[in-house]
């Protein structure tokens, strides 16, 4: 008898162990494969493409990010880690107070913390890359102005980043950074920290919570702060209707496969804003980390932005657009050769986000290869 269950436990063992891969073959076009990790994930072709001494690493990740039911386990790896232990074991989000999620990767936490220092070459090399952008702009009439958008981390890591998170330093990669650049160049850079923080202490949301990025009204902010370096006039957001406009989840609840529970954050939509000015999205394409956009209006300044930076961009396009008579948008790292002296811009905006504005040299040398440079 003993024999007997112990030879059907190890059927049943065997059974459960073999059989979710065959079903797995029949139910996986049901089940959600979408890929959550802010990144590219590996593919075959790089397993055949790597060297020996890399392939089996390689071959490693390969299993690791194409895992059946992958999504589905991670789902309830997290609903226990929040239900047991009210924290989440993640590589990349961060559990903060009342649900806030925060990114860590891209050394953010560390940033919020003032834990690491830029190195004296980071700073020689992001000064040579942004001079040189800036005096290609000047040879070629254009009005350049860096745009820093600040890490959710930085606006609201006071309000809701855990206890256990200790401030090192008050100056962040991006403080010392700034105090470098502008005292020894005449570079444009806005960096709208203090004034997201003010409005975020009036009340207003201005990140979403499950996200990296910030919502209509902290784009509204930005956008504010990055027109008024232009010398252009714009309303503030007091003075604006801002509505609730539906709910929303974001990347960082998708990242640990939380989209479906973590999605009754408030979307706001800004009413009224230039109501005189029509704007007419022209063209659009679907791009890796941010759509291009080109739009025309009707705003009487004949004047030509263009913005190359990163997806925070995208929030800002319904202001930026109505403030010019033509606007483009587009990702750093797709920008394509010829593109500026096509669009023959008055204005160039390049932006990056605080987490990656200490790399943002490397981008910059990228683009500046593919413009003309005498």
């Amino acid at each position: 008898m003993k024999k007997k269950m112990s030879a059907a436990y190890i059927a049943m063992f065997i059974i459960c162990f073999a059989l979710p891969l065959p079903v797995y073959l029949f139910a996986a076009k049901y089940l959600d494969r979408n890929n959550y990790e802010n990144r590219t994930l590996v593919t075959m072709e790089d397993v055949i493409e790597a060297s020996w001494y890399d392939k089996a690493a390689m071959m490693e990740r390969y299993i690791d990010d194409h895992l059946p039911y992958k999504n589905e386990l991670t789902r309830a790896k997290t609903l226990f880690d929040l239900d047991i232990f009210k924290s989440l074991d993640s590589d990349s989000v961060l559990l903060g107070k009342d649900n806030w999620l925060f990114y860590k990767q891209d050394k953010c936490i560390e940033d919020y913390q003032g834990s690491i220092g830029i190195s004296q070459e980071e700073m020689d090399a992001m000064t040579r890359s942004m001079n040189k952008m800036n005096e290609y702009c000047v040879r070629n009439d254009i009005e350049l102005v860096y745009l820093v958008t600040p890490n959710k981390e930085t606006v609201y890591g006071e309000y809701y980043m855990p206890d256990y998170i200790e401030i090192v330093s008050e100056e962040s990669r991006t403080d010392k950074l700034l105090d470098v650049l502008n005292s020894q160049t005449d570079l444009s850079i806005v960096y709208p920290e203090q004034e997201l923080k003010k409005y975020r202490d009036m009340g207003y949301q201005l990140y979403f919570k499950y996200d990296t990025h910030w919502n209509s009204q902290g784009a509204f902010v930005g956008t504010a702060c990055l027109l008024r370096e232009l010398g252009v006039e714009n309303e503030r957001l007091e003075n604006m209707a801002s509505v609730q406009s539906g709910l929303a989840s974001g990347d960082l609840a998708s990242m640990i496969a939380m989209g479906q529970i973590f999605c009754d954050d408030t979307c706001y939509e800004i009413e009224g804003y230039k109501t005189g000015v029509h704007t007419e999205l022209v063209e659009e394409r679907e791009e890796e980390y941010l759509d291009y956009a080109h739009y025309m209006s009707d705003a009487d300044n004949g004047r030509v932005i263009m913005c190359i930076g990163d997806s925070f961009l995208k929030a800002m396009e319904p202001y930026i657009s109505k403030n010019y008579s033509e606007s483009y948008f587009m990702h750093i790292m797709n920008y394509q050769q010829g593109a500026i002296e096509e669009a023959k811009p008055d204005v160039i905006v390049v932006s990056a986000t605080e987490r990656s504005f200490p790399s943002l040299s490397y981008a910059l040398e990228a683009l500046l290869e593919k413009i003309e440079v005498d």
